[in-house]
């Protein structure tokens, strides 16, 4: 499967839920807890990828003349966590063969 980056903590944390997956037995149920932080301030790091929009503000330009800049910086940051969730619920039903359930 081709892996799209989408900063290091959400490699780490995509490469250890597939080798989980790899080694698990298929004989018990399966509850994985992932908490992906990029939704939170300061709403980007150098490996986001520009999903919907390549705007990014410094901590000195967060202010109230820049906020539809802000807001497109965050709905692009939560973009990259969405297509995060979508291979890692991807891997967990390829690992079971059965679509997982989700709890937000």
């Amino acid at each position: 499967a081709r892996r799209v980056a989408l900063n290091a903590q959400t490699n780490v944390l995509e490469a250890r839920v597939e080798a989980f997956l790899g080694r698990r037995s298929g004989d018990t149920p399966l509850f994985l807890h992932i908490n992906l932080q990029d939704g939170h301030f300061p709403y980007t790091n150098p490996d986001i990828r520009p999903l919907l929009d390549g705007t990014t503000l410094s901590r000195s330009e967060l202010l109230a003349s820049r906020g539809p800049d802000l807001r497109r910086m965050y709905l692009n940051t939560l973009a990259n966590v969405d297509a995060a969730l979508g291979r890692l619920l991807a891997q967990v039903e390829r690992s079971t063969g059965r679509r997982p359930a989700v709890l937000v």
